[in-house]
């Protein structure tokens, strides 16, 4: 284990969940620590007291918050922009795109439909989306490939695939995007907060999240990475708005140009409470480390793949140790998916169903007495 007793009871102390249930259901959505919930109130006590007064401050948290963000992505601070949620930062790259009639999309089978969705919009305007298929729960680099052509313009894939917790190889993935000049976003939710990451190795374009899975926030607290070098190559979209233009306290001149950085994005007033929200967690989870973070997860997912396997549940998820994330799925014995998560509901440990699968995604704070709780609980 990565935390000894004393580092991980004090760990432990920061999430009052811990004192209701057992939740494993990171992958969903997750409970706040103590140290996010009181951002969260210290900024609605300022909004209270002192109304706008209080908007330099915020606007402070604000970039330092994007600074936070781009030391997480290992990328500058300029290619950050705020957005409401993965989707959002995902409409903004779909339709930024010069897409051209016989230009194709390549993806996977079973990606979270925020990243299907914005993709098969772009049908209308002649553009096609390939999707790879999965082979035993899993994706080769060599699918992907298969399925590139000369029309392809853009592959876009999960960090981590939320039904199986499959962690895409984004490094070979970008190597052969970048070879072939083909755009590379990623949805990175699944990923961001438990498994390292850098853009800029990955060669990926685009990647956009939201805060309220492993990176601890509320809902709404969405980051959009655009790598500073397609900035230019994207046209004007839809989402072109006020607070991304070059200088967005001067309301009256509508002669503006966008920000030259990913601020232009930022189409309106941001969801200040929120991103000091996402500043604490980041805080939090960066002060620990991403990587002591990731090497925890590999212990208690392992663990727990272990536990599963004796107790004669069908482990899913890949165990090659570069295809793991902090999701196991596992096929049940003797009932569905859905009955054995409602049967640990019942029992107040929060699990998930998902593809007739029981998902089950501990954090690291999640201990191996609470995977042998688990395991103790599950039918037999």
């Amino acid at each position: 284990m990565e935390f000894s007793a004393e580092e991980l009871t004090r760990i432990r102390s920061e999430f009052p969940i811990v004192e209701q249930c057992l939740f494993f259901n990171h992958a969903g959505t997750s409970p706040l620590p103590r140290s996010t919930a009181r951002a969260i109130q210290q900024w609605a006590d300022d909004a209270a007291q002192f109304g706008k007064q209080k908007y330099a401050q915020w606007r402070s948290t604000v970039e330092a918050t994007r600074g936070q963000c781009a030391a997480l992505l290992d990328c500058d601070a300029e290619e950050v922009a705020f957005v409401k949620n993965t989707t959002h930062g995902l409409l903004i790259v779909a339709s930024a795109i010069d897409w051209q009639p016989g230009d194709n999309i390549v993806s996977a089978q079973y990606e979270f439909p925020a990243n299907v969705y914005p993709w098969k919009a772009l049908a209308s305007q002649g553009v096609q989306l390939w999707q790879a298929e999965e082979r035993d729960y899993r994706f080769s680099v060599e699918s992907i490939a298969e399925k590139i052509d000369e029309r392809t313009r853009l592959v876009t894939l999960s960090f981590v695939e939320f039904s199986t917790g499959f962690r895409h190889n984004l490094r070979a993935i970008g190597d052969l995007c970048a070879a072939r000049n083909i755009l590379f976003c990623v949805d990175g939710i699944q990923g961001l907060g438990v498994i390292p990451i850098s853009v800029r190795e990955c060669h990926v374009d685009f990647l956009a999240a939201d805060g309220h899975k492993w990176l601890l926030s509320p809902e709404a607290t969405g980051m959009l990475y655009c790598r500073k070098e397609r900035l230019n190559q994207l046209r004007p979209t839809a989402y072109l708005g006020w607070h991304g233009m070059t200088r967005p306290d001067d309301y009256l001149d509508y002669d503006q140009v966008p920000a030259p950085s990913a601020r232009r994005f930022e189409e309106g007033s941001l969801n200040t409470m929120g991103i000091h929200a996402l500043h604490a967690s980041l805080e939090f989870l960066m002060q620990i480390g991403i990587e002591r973070i990731y090497r925890q997860i590999l212990a208690v997912t392992g663990h727990l793949m272990q536990q599963l396997a004796e107790k004669g549940y069908e482990v899913i998820s890949s165990r090659v140790p570069e295809e793991r994330s902090g999701i196991v799925v596992c096929r049940t014995r003797n009932a569905g998916a859905a009955e054995v998560y409602k049967h640990l509901l019942g029992q107040n440990i929060i699990t998930a169903a998902r593809r007739e699968m029981l998902r089950i995604s501990p954090h690291f704070y999640n201990s191996i007495e609470d995977i042998d709780r688990l395991i103790a609980a599950l039918p037999g």
